[in-house]
């Protein structure tokens, strides 16, 4: 599927150093007595996870961490949701679509590449011939291979995809027909105001309806999508601000670049002096800026970043130190909605803080990743093999995998 810059853009970009691991927001389950913290809600029963043998082979396991599909497979996948759960497995260059029973469905011929199923069932898929259409769950093209890319089918029941004959992007519904005539030379999705944003023949951004016209004029160097509060980020004469959905200017361009407007009204920011947090005036919440931030404010209002020694602490809304910076932090990443936040001390140790800044999961791994939405979070033992901790930071799933995803279909 070809990547593109803007696609990407869900907000601001991330500044951390090159060895630092990505971390990915999730949301918590049950209260926990700990104010601001969530415990684990994951039942032994639910959900499967790909794991990785010593040799590279994958395959799948259960809560128990015990194998329910052996790993014998370059490429390991687990879709769907729990009534309609899917092994898809790559071997010897052929899919095949497995359910939890054993049940194998094979994929129709000639595909190389299946990307993630979305809620309606559907899935993008390339050809041999380079050519994208969708899967069903049956591993059967619902909408034949024709188009030059495809993009996941959304929430709205609508996906980007290029025509094959003349290289312009579009919007299809589930059948394959397209909403309006292709068009653009990219698009992003539609927000909820129903504008999507678009680059014309010329290269330049704007804004089309669902009928395919134009409602903001293509005349910016860059666009994104509408937030909730109604303001979009746009760039015009290679700085950053905001307009409404008419086009018209809110936050006149000023900044190197920003995140879209969080729930809180706040957004991050860059200019010369660094990162910090401006209201829906564009207005500074503080003076003092970071010179780097680790993600927008995702809990709390927390926003992790660090000082001039690289000592990392959290700062609030109002741009001021909620957790002063200190040398047991080197890093710390966003947080997950259970109120945890992963951090490395300055041994390269990894565990997870809560939003007053005590290690809430003492510092005792080689890596870790955020806390996904059934409680859980993955975690490498110092001896380089993954299992699960829940927020207590004790062992659910023992370490004995070489690669281990989160769990799916619960």
């Amino acid at each position: 599927m070809q990547t593109k810059t803007f696609h990407r853009l869900v907000a601001l970009t991330i500044v951390v150093l090159s060895a630092v691991v990505a971390f990915f927001v999730a949301k918590g389950a049950d209260d926990d007595a700990t104010p601001g913290r969530r415990a684990s809600a994951a039942r032994t029963d639910e959900g499967y996870a790909v794991a990785e043998a010593d040799d590279g082979r994958r395959g799948v396991v259960d809560r128990r961490g015990e194998w329910v599909l052996r790993p014998a497979f370059k490429e390991a996948r687990v879709e769907g949701p729990a009534s309609q759960c899917l092994f898809l497995t790559l071997d010897d260059g052929r899919w095949t679509f497995r359910n939890p029973r054993g049940d194998e469905a094979s994929v129709a011929e000639l595909v190389k590449k299946i990307g993630p199923f979305a809620p309606n069932g559907l899935a993008a898929a390339r050809t041999a011939d380079q050519l994208w259409g969708y899967l069903d769950l049956n591993g059967q093209w619902a909408i034949a291979p024709q188009f030059r890319n495809a993009a996941k089918f959304g929430p709205d029941g609508l996906a980007m995809a290029n025509a094959n004959a003349n290289n312009v992007w579009g919007f299809i519904d589930a059948s394959g027909q397209w909403l309006f005539a292709p068009q653009c030379k990219d698009v992003a999705p539609f927000a909820a105001n129903g504008l999507a944003a678009a680059q014309s023949d010329a290269g330049l951004w704007g804004y089309l309806d669902r009928r395919g016209q134009w409602a903001v004029a293509p005349s910016f160097q860059a666009a994104r999508s509408f937030a909730a509060n109604g303001l979009a980020a746009v760039r015009a004469d290679g700085k950053w601000g905001f307009i409404n959905q008419r086009g018209e200017w809110v936050i006149p361009p000023q900044f190197r670049d920003v995140s879209a407007f969080a729930a809180d009204g706040s957004a991050l920011a860059e200019d010369s002096d660094g990162y910090g947090l401006i209201d829906a005036r564009g207005h500074w919440r503080s003076k003092q800026r970071f010179k780097l931030v680790s993600g927008a404010a995702s809990f709390a209002g927390l926003t992790p970043a660090p000082n001039d020694d690289n000592e990392w602490g959290l700062f609030g809304r109002d741009g001021a130190w909620v957790v002063e910076p200190q040398p047991a932090f080197r890093f710390i990443g966003p947080f997950a909605a259970v109120g945890l936040a992963a951090a490395m001390d300055p041994q390269g140790r990894w565990g997870f803080i809560g939003e007053r800044g005590e290690w809430a999961v003492k510092p005792a791994f080689k890596d870790v990743r955020n806390f996904a939405p059934d409680g859980w979070a993955r975690a490498q033992s110092q001896a380089g093999q993954w299992g699960f901790i829940d927020a207590s930071g004790e062992w659910v799933v023992a370490p004995k995998f070489w690669g281990l995803e989160d769990f799916r279909c619960h």
